[in-house]
């Protein structure tokens, strides 16, 4: 491990490299607070330890809002939020297909489709498995995508979606706040690791004093996961769990689960 640090203003901020990564205070990111200064020379005492930020790891399934979609029709758990053609959507047996709207949810848009129901109490992990029919390479596509929301209202939620922009294949982990004031930003992103045929979104959620901690991972095969950035917001103690198609007639989507545990 290498240590190296940045500045900005009077606070230095430790880097350490995690894997080859680069990672500021070991995953915990920015601080309010003076951090302890780098060692000028290798005969000056350590004044530096990094502690590393360990990955969230799902507890006990809560069945109650989790749904494996292997029935004939969608539960009763869920309820739209500007209903869409039942033509557009459908179960086959194994996930929920839903075909992509041309409609979109972002800033002063707010004309999607969303499915929601209820997020339980208390810190805890929200997860999906998701496949989209955008071709993997080419431009052409851009925005169009599928994935989780964690959801208060139309203006303030957070979302991690694949998503194509360009040529480029990510996964966006973006966050919306409404209403704000002249010139404020309403609308941030971020990305995570890489989507594939199948992508797993997963969002963590843990209180902090009078807001909530969000923090996104994605996986291409549901056992090794990337993490990725924390968004803080304040969403009525969890808000409500979304899945979202949108932003690209003429593709599908195909939720194989939603999964949700408890957070220990």
């Amino acid at each position: 491990m290498e240590i190296s640090w940045l500045f900005h203003a009077s606070l230095p901020k430790p880097i350490d490299w995690v894997n080859g990564w680069p990672t500021v205070r070991g995953g915990f990111w920015a601080s309010g607070s003076a951090q302890a200064s780098p060692t000028a020379k290798s005969s000056d005492p350590q004044r530096y330890v990094p502690t590393f930020k360990q990955d969230d790891q799902p507890g006990s399934l809560i069945a109650s809002a989790s749904d494996e979609f292997d029935q004939a029709k969608l539960s009763p758990q869920w309820s739209w939020v500007r209903p869409p053609d039942p033509a557009t959507y459908r179960m086959t047996g194994s996930a929920f297909e839903w075909d992509r709207q041309a409609e979109d949810l972002y800033v002063d848009i707010k004309s999607s489709s969303v499915l929601t129901e209820a997020a339980p109490p208390g810190d805890c992990v929200v997860e999906v498995k998701v496949a989209v029919s955008v071709p993997p390479s080419g431009s052409g596509f851009n925005y169009s995508q599928a994935g989780l929301i964690i959801y208060r209202d139309d203006d303030n939620y957070i979302k991690l979606v694949p998503i194509p922009i360009n040529e480029a294949r990510q996964t966006e982990f973006a966050k919306e706040v409404g209403p704000v004031g002249p010139g404020y930003p309403r609308c941030g992103n971020t990305v995570v690791g890489p989507p594939g045929d199948w992508t797993w979104p997963r969002i963590a959620r843990r209180q902090q004093g009078a807001e909530e901690a969000y923090t996104a991972y994605t996986s291409n095969d549901g056992v090794n996961w990337v993490r990725g950035g924390t968004w803080p917001h304040r969403l009525t103690t969890f808000g409500r769990i979304e899945l979202v198609s949108q932003s690209g007639a003429g593709f599908t989507a195909d939720f194989d689960y939603v999964r949700v545990y408890s957070l220990p």
